[in-house]
């Protein structure tokens, strides 16, 4: 095992020691701690074997969450119970469809780690569900848990463009044995995007831009400057990372919010629309300089004038899904596949392709159905971002398979469980919301 091997195992043990310490104490700070350290604790390594540490943290979760029977009490009492319904109804649909095929259907090959993925997603917004019963609540977690995520992503940055030879320490410490683009940089032997404490650009670009959606809303009620703070490092976070997704999903971002500016009336909303204006043309300037710095400015711009050119990697001619054999997803196409695939067929690159694979149009039209409910609630109750959730959810989907990728657990938890109450809302942020 390498120097990196080693120091990579000392810290994940450690946190993984912290973690189960702090679920010992108190089960919701530890389920906050765990999502804060999910995507910035290092590996597990032993020889050619890699857990993520999201993985194996998950393990010592579901433990606790079944000696703290309590938990599970408080479940049934606290969640929305069209929320708890999708969502178990999903998995267990998505189990009985895989079930079917894997037992009656010759030639399939088993994915028991996708079925082992879409628990983690739904269990995890399970507890989450029983911790956050209001907006307030979520306030306080996602500020928790993003603030740990940019903290530690923002120096690890720096350090992956200012120093190439960082390359094999971060792959060895968060990267994945399938990770092709971390791979591709290494036989390159510098970075040509950022991928943070992340396993891949891809990945943190889209949490990124829930960062960016997370504290722009925050700002708005709380009108705090370390939400302002938050905010551009979210920001260069996702410009940093180079990822398409980011910039396709500003485009959304900044539409939700411009609708809202002619509902800032007065010399305090005005106010707070100026400090937004202005930390975006500093967040523009310094992300310019440091791309051109790094040679990335010509790409970066190329995304922002033309952002549907994003998907031409994907849907183009010669893309991953142009490419991929049709005929397999016609063969099942009500069901899908559930957890097994007929043989190296295509399983990525966009959350409607995936979707349809595994669980046809039946759960594709279930999926939609609960975050369109979530969308229609949203608008009701002037819920700005929940809408924005939703719609980012949508967008970012058409370029990765988002529907139980990890970073889009607080949002998906909020969209389909999280009530809207709120209390000492500022008159100014609940007229923003009212655009909707």
């Amino acid at each position: 095992m390498t120097v990196y091997g080693m120091v990579s195992n000392i810290l994940a043990v450690c946190l993984l020691t912290v973690l189960v310490l702090t679920l010992l104490k108190s089960f919701a700070d530890g389920l906050k701690l765990y999502l804060a350290l999910a995507y910035t604790a290092p590996c597990l390594i032993s020889g050619t074997f890699r857990i993520s540490f999201e993985t194996a943290s998950f393990l010592v979760l579901f433990l606790f969450s079944i000696l703290k029977s309590g938990w599970v009490i408080r479940l049934r009492k606290d969640h929305r119970f069209w929320g708890m319904c999708f969502a178990a109804g999903w998995f267990i649909f998505f189990v009985v469809v895989s079930f079917v095929n894997i037992c009656l259907v010759p030639g399939l090959r088993a994915r028991p780690a996708r079925v082992f993925g879409l628990f983690r997603f739904i269990y995890t917004q399970l507890l989450l569900a029983g911790a956050i019963k209001n907006r307030e609540d979520f306030f306080r977690t996602g500020t928790f848990v993003y603030r740990t995520f940019l903290m530690v992503n923002v120096p690890v940055l720096a350090s992956q463009y200012v120093l190439p030879s960082s390359l094999a320490c971060y792959y060895t410490l968060f990267g994945r044995a399938d990770s092709s683009a971390y791979l591709n940089e290494i036989k390159i032997g510098f970075y040509t995007r950022g991928y943070g404490t992340t396993y891949s650009p891809t990945a943190l670009g889209i949490v990124s831009v829930f960062i960016t959606a997370f504290f722009i809303v925050k700002y708005l009620h709380d009108r705090r400057r370390e939400d302002i703070c938050l905010l551009a490092a979210g920001v260069m976070t996702g410009v940093l990372s180079g990822s398409k997704m980011f910039v396709f999903s500003l485009v959304i971002i900044c539409g939700i919010c411009l609708a809202g500016i002619p509902l800032f009336k007065g010399p305090q909303g005005l106010r707070q629309m100026i400090k937004l204006a202005v930390a975006g043309i500093c967040m523009l300037a310094v992300s310019i300089m440091v791309l051109a710095y790094f040679s990335q400015l010509d790409r970066i711009l190329s995304y922002v004038t033309n952002p549907l050119e994003n998907l031409k990697s994907r849907y183009g001619a010669g893309g991953s899904i142009y490419s991929a054999d049709k005929s397999v997803l016609l063969d099942k196409l009500f069901f899908g596949y559930g957890a097994s695939v007929r043989g190296m067929e295509l399983i990525g690159d966009s959350m409607y392709y995936v979707m349809i694979h595994d669980m046809g149009i039946t759960g594709t039209v279930l999926y939609a159905t609960a975050l369109l409910a979530g969308l229609i609630q949203g608008l009701r109750t002037k819920d700005v971002l929940k809408v924005l959730y939703v719609l980012l959810i949508f967008g970012m989907g058409a370029g990765d398979p988002l529907y139980f990728a990890f970073p889009a657990v607080l949002p998906t938890c909020y969209v389909l469980f999280v009530k809207n109450q709120m209390t000492g809302g500022r008159e100014n942020a609940d007229k923003w919301m009212e655009v909707l």
